[in-house]
């Protein structure tokens, strides 16, 4: 079992992410393997610059099947424009499972209404409170730096 991500260049119209991934999908078949999942991410960040891109939009695949396979995906991702990044790995079947439940519970997740974004703002909306004394920091504009000396909570409440 591999899974394989690609990224492609963020850029990409969906009709010819879709004809791209329809062109891998028939090589992945050609090849006598079965694709078990392809789940389309959509456009995320990038940790770093790759190909002079912040952003890229991600594609997975799960694929059982020999390694020729893989090899020939690899070799059509060199070849595509569009693909900026792409890595493949073999998975065991305990790593191939755990895989599953992470994405099918990333996925429920996200079905129920419960997105980071929410949960973020949900924490944030129970937890504010503009009590001066909750932290110990002050940002100090003239030296661009945090000062962490509690007596400045003496000078507000005066």
């Amino acid at each position: 079992m591999y899974e394989v991500i690609a990224i492609l260049n963020p850029n990409t119209t969906t009709e010819v992410m879709e004809g791209k991934i329809t062109d891998w999908t028939q090589i992945v078949q050609g090849f006598g393997a079965e694709l078990h999942r392809v789940e389309r991410w959509g456009k995320r960040n990038l940790a770093y610059e790759v190909k002079k891109f912040n952003q890229g939009i991600y594609v997975l695949f799960h694929i059982d099947g020999k390694h020729d396979v893989i090899d020939e995906l690899e070799r059509r991702f060199r070849i595509a424009d569009e693909v900026i990044r792409y890595q493949s790995v073999k998975l065991s079947d305990v790593e191939y499972k755990a895989s599953v439940d992470l994405l099918d519970g990333l996925k429920s997740r996200f079905v129920d209404g419960e997105s980071s974004g929410e949960k973020r703002k949900q924490f944030s909306d129970d937890d504010t409170d503009t009590n001066q004394e909750e932290s110990d920091y002050r940002y100090d504009e003239s030296s661009d730096e945090f000062d962490d000396d509690s007596s400045h909570h003496e000078e507000d409440k005066s």
